[in-house]
C-alpha cells in the first residue's frame, strides 16, 4: 500500500498534524503541549511533568520519518500516581479530533475492552481522524478497537517495511529509535527502544508522508483503504433460513469423530454423553461399540452424527445404512454450529464462577481438562454448565457456539458477555461454576499462525470477571510466552492461574502451516520432565499432567481457591 522509498524521497510531512496520546514530549520544535487534568476531567494547556520516555521515543521515531509536521503532545499520565486511565485517552482523543488533527498516534492501551476509549474512537472514525494504535503482548485496547488501525512489530528483518496482513492490521519492520535514559543529562547512557510502540509510531510517520502525498484524495477514502468498511451492522442469523446444526440429537444414534487425536477414552465419559447416543463407530462405519446396556447389538443405528472437531474444513461424504446423516463442524467450507451473536451493547453482571480454560493453540487438551472437569463435577453432584466452541460438546449437552469472523472486537465481547449471562439466568439450577473453552490460541505462534492474536481470548477476559484460568501448553512452546500471559493475568488481578501440560506435542516443521499444524502424542518422561522445569520457572503456579487432572488434581485445586 505504501511506496516507502518514494514517499520519504519527496514527502516530509508538511501540513499534517500528529497527535501523540502518550507520557508526553520532552522537546519543543513543532510541539504543542497539553496534558490531561485529573480535577477537571479535561486536557489543558501546558508542559506537564514527563515521568517516561516512552512518548518522547515515539514522537522522535515520528519525527525521523515526517520532520516537518506539527506534533499534538497530549501528556495523558497522571502526575501523582503515574497511571494512565481510560478518561483520560477518551478525553485527549476528543481533544484531538477538536483540533482537527490527521493522525492520533497511541502507542499505549488497556488489557481490557473500554466501552468510554471505543466511543471515543468511533468519534475519531466519524471525523475522519486515523487513529493508529500499538497491538503488542501487554496491550490489547484501543488497538482491537474496529476504528483503530493495529499495528505489530516484525523482528525478522531491520530494513524499513510495512505489510498488510489484514483490513486494519498491519505488521512493521523499522530500526529502534535512540534516545537518554534520564531528560537533559548528557552523560546518561544511550538506549534503544523498539517493539511494537515504536512500529505504531513509525506508521503513523509513513502514514503522515502519505497524507500529503494526497492532498485532493478524499479523507474518507483514504480511512476506509487502511480500514476497510467497518460501520457494517451485525446481521443476525435466522436459523430457520441456515444449515446450522440442529442441537437436537435424535434417538438411536451413533457418532463418529473425523480426528485421531480426539478418540478419547469414551466409556470413561459414559455417564454424561447425552442419553440419544447408543454407540459410536470409526470412521468406516464398518463395526459400532454399543454405549448402552439395554440396546439390542443385532439392531442397526438409524442416525448417524459426524463430528469434526478441528478447523480444517472436511469433505461431506456418502454413508449406506443409516436413516439420516448430520454433521456437526466444519464441512464444505462452512461451520454449522450456531454463532455466538448478540446486538445488545451492554456488559451484564454475573455472579457464578467462571473457569476459563485456555491455550496456546488448537489441539492442547483444552476440551479433555474440560470434560473431565464436567465429568468429575458431575460424579460429585455440583451442577454445572459448559460453553465451548469445539463441537464435541454437543455429545455432553454442553452449549457449542462457533465464532464469526466477519465481526469487530467490541461485538464479539458484548456477544460472550451475554450468552453467558443468559446461561446463569435461564438454567433452573444454581450452578457451581460455568466452565468455559475458549476458542484458539492466546498468543500468536508466528506470523502464519497468529491465533487472531488472542483475541477471543482477550474478547473473554475483557468480558467476563473471570475467577480461575486454565492456561493449557504442550512441550514445543516457548515458556517465556505464557509467562508475559501470567503477569497480564496478575495484573488484571486474576491470582487463581493453572498450568496444564497437554499429552499432545506440535511437529515445528508444520508450524508455518496455516490451520494445519500436525501433533503428534509426546513422551511421558519428556512431558515429566517439562513439568519440574515449569514448576522451577513458575513457583507460584499449580502445573499439572493431564494424567493429574483425570486423577482431580485441578478440581481439587480449583475448589480450594474458590470456596
Amino acid at each position: 500500500m505504501f511506496n516507502i522509498e518514494l514517499l520519504r524521497a519527496y514527502c516530509s510531512g508538511t501540513g499534517i498534524k500528529v497527535a501523540i496520546i502518550d507520557t508526553g514530549v520532552e522537546f519543543d520544535t513543532n510541539v504543542l503541549h497539553l496534558h490531561y487534568d485529573k480535577e477537571s476531567q479535561g486536557i489543558i494547556e501546558g508542559k506537564s511533568e514527563i515521568k517516561s520516555l516512552h512518548g518522547s521515543a515515539c514522537a522522535k521515531k515520528i519525527v525521523e520519518v515526517a520532520p516537518d509536521i506539527f506534533i499534538v503532545d497530549i501528556n495523558v499520565t497522571d502526575i501523582i500516581s503515574n497511571e494512565i486511565t481510560e478518561e483520560s485517552v477518551a478525553a485527549a482523543i476528543k481533544y484531538a479530533v477538536d483540533e482537527k488533527v490527521d493522525i492520533i498516534n497511541i502507542s499505549l492501551g488497556f488489557l481490557k475492552y473500554s466501552f468510554t476509549v471505543d466511543k471515543m474512537c468511533k468519534f475519531a472514525f466519524d471525523n475522519n481522524v486515523i487513529i493508529v494504535s500499538a497491538s503488542a503482548q501487554s496491550v490489547y485496547f484501543p488497538a482491537y478497537s474496529k476504528y483503530s488501525v493495529k499495528v505489530s512489530a516484525s523482528f525478522d528483518s531491520v530494513e524499513e517495511k510495512i505489510e498488510l496482513i489484514k483490513e486494519g492490521l498491519f505488521s512493521v519492520s523499522c530500526l529502534p529509535s535512540y534516545r537518554r535514559s534520564v531528560i537533559d543529562d548528557l552523560n546518561s547512557p544511550i538506549i534503544e527502544s523498539e517493539g511494537s510502540s515504536i512500529a505504531c509510531a513509525y506508521f503513523s510517520g509513513i502514514l503522515a508522508l502519505y497524507l500529503e502525498s494526497k492532498p485532493f484524495v478524499d479523507r474518507t477514502q483514504i480511512k476506509h483503504r487502511i480500514l476497510g468498511s467497518v460501520d457494517q451492522d451485525i446481521n443476525i442469523i435466522d436459523s430457520k433460513d441456515t444449515n446450522y446444526f440442529n442441537e437436537k440429537i435424535e434417538e438411536n444414534s451413533v457418532f463418529t469423530i473425523m480426528s485421531t487425536h480426539y478418540n478419547f477414552d469414551i466409556e470413561r465419559y459414559k455417564p454424561i454423553i447425552n442419553k440419544n447416543i447408543i454407540g459410536f463407530c470409526d470412521s468406516t462405519f464398518k463395526f459400532i461399540n454399543v454405549l448402552r446396556s439395554d440396546i439390542d447389538k443385532s439392531k442397526l443405528a438409524e442416525n448417524l452424527i459426524v463430528i469434526n472437531p478441528v478447523y480444517s474444513s472436511r469433505m461431506k461424504y456418502k454413508t449406506t445404512g443409516f436413516k439420516n446423516v448430520q454433521y456437526i463442524g466444519v464441512f464444505d467450507n462452512h461451520d454449522n454450529c450456531k454463532p455466538m451473536l448478540c446486538k445488545k451493547k451492554k456488559i451484564r453482571d454475573i455472579t457464578t464462577p467462571l473457569i476459563l480454560i485456555a491455550g496456546v493453540g488448537m489441539e492442547c487438551g483444552k476440551f479433555i481438562v474440560q470434560l473431565e472437569l464436567m465429568n468429575q463435577m458431575i460424579s460429585l453432584k455440583y451442577p454445572s454448565s459448559c460453553i465451548t466452541y469445539n463441537p464435541l460438546g454437543y455429545l455432553f449437552d454442553m452449549e457449542v457456539f462457533a465464532y464469526p469472523l466477519n465481526i469487530s472486537y467490541p461485538e464479539i465481547v458484548y456477544s460472550i458477555n451475554n450468552v453467558v449471562s443468559d446461561i446463569e439466568c435461564n438454567n433452573s439450577q444454581d450452578l457451581e461454576a460455568i466452565i468455559i473453552n475458549a476458542a484458539g490460541g492466546i498468543f500468536p505462534i508466528n506470523k502464519v499462525n497468529t491465533n487472531d492474536f488472542g483475541m477471543l481470548y482477550h474478547a473473554y477476559i475483557s468480558s467476563l470477571p473471570i475467577d480461575y484460568v486454565v492456561l493449557c501448553t504442550n512441550t514445543s512452546m516457548d515458556w517465556s510466552e505464557l509467562l508475559r500471559k501470567i503477569d497480564e493475568l496478575d495484573n488484571m488481578e486474576i491470582k487463581n492461574i493453572a498450568i496444564v501440560m497437554s499429552d499432545l506435542t506440535y511437529d515445528v516443521s508444520t508450524l508455518e502451516r496455516l490451520n494445519n499444524i500436525i501433533t503428534f502424542p509426546e513422551n511421558k518422561d519428556v512431558i515429566k520432565r517439562y513439568v519440574e522445569e515449569y514448576k522451577y520457572i513458575f513457583p507460584q503456579i499449580k502445573i499439572f499432567t493431564l494424567d493429574d487432572v483425570k486423577n482431580g488434581d485441578l478440581l481439587r485445586d480449583i475448589t480450594m481457591s474458590l470456596s
